[in-house]
């Protein structure tokens, strides 16, 4: 169906990795607090513990990407490492035993700081390869540079006012004129256009994390949190790899991939 193009898929890519970064930040705390029964002080230790694994764990992870795997692959690796990390913090919920779903939950969240601090370096990246690569396939098929374009579109409306200071204005000269100037805006604008996009998802996808994660935490339970985290990274990832044959797939050497 054209509704699912590879553009819409990583676009809902981009909101869920957001949403589901800052959902479980949000309830970290009470998490910890509730679930695994750490003190107030514990706590707040393991949140910056985990803060401080997001952050290792994306500069490695960047740098891993940028090397050997390549930016495509480093995000299905991060899949595989939230989408089980997600699991057994809902798994938590079913424990009893206090030292067990310690162990679980300490284990949950270390894979999900993994898989989330390798995934926010290489979404962006990634969404600058799909541009940086089609404005390329754009000049190559004989685009003119946007300076040039400004350029040719003032000198069509003087041409274009010249013509109708005469005995009159061809319509079809001055819409010709008037389409190019539109044309020569949008090609200017492509580039800001498919990045505020980007960030119009991603902050959706925030919004919806931090305050809907807070929400069912406190008018249903843990449960539906953790489920509703890992049903959106079920649907991220069958999105994401939907649109794999129309993406630009860079190797690590930043060449284009004909896998």
């Amino acid at each position: 169906m054209t509704v699912f193009t590879s553009a819409r898929c990583l676009l809902f890519h981009v909101a869920v990795t957001a949403g589901v970064t800052w959902g479980t930040v949000a309830v970290m705390d009470k998490f910890l607090s509730t679930q695994l029964a750490f003190s107030s002080r514990e706590s707040v230790v393991g949140v910056s513990l985990f803060y401080t694994a997001l952050s290792l764990s994306g500069l490695i992870g960047g740098i891993y990407s940028d090397a050997r795997t390549g930016t495509y692959q480093a995000q299905l690796i991060a899949y595989g490492l939230m989408i089980p990390g997600t699991l057994l913090l809902l798994l938590t919920t079913l424990l009893s035993g206090v030292a067990l779903t310690r162990v679980v939950g300490i284990v949950g969240l270390a894979l999900d700081a993994a898989g989330v601090g390798l995934m926010l370096p290489c979404v962006a990246t990634f969404m600058g390869d799909q541009q940086h690569q089609g404005q390329q396939e754009h000049q190559k098929h004989g685009a003119v540079p946007v300076a040039e374009e400004d350029e040719n579109a003032t000198h069509r409306r003087s041409s274009s006012a010249d013509r109708s200071s005469g005995p009159a204005r061809n319509d079809h000269d001055a819409l010709v004129s008037d389409g190019d100037t539109a044309a020569t805006g949008s090609s200017a604008g492509g580039s800001g256009e498919a990045f505020a996009s980007y960030y119009l998802w991603a902050n959706v996808g925030a919004l919806l994390g931090e305050s809907g994660c807070p929400t069912a935490r406190e008018h249903i339970s843990f449960s539906v949190v953790w489920s509703l985290l890992a049903l959106a990274q079920v649907l991220g990832l069958v999105a994401f790899r939907h649109g794999r044959h129309e993406y630009v797939r860079l190797t690590p050497n930043r060449a284009e991939s004909n896998s």
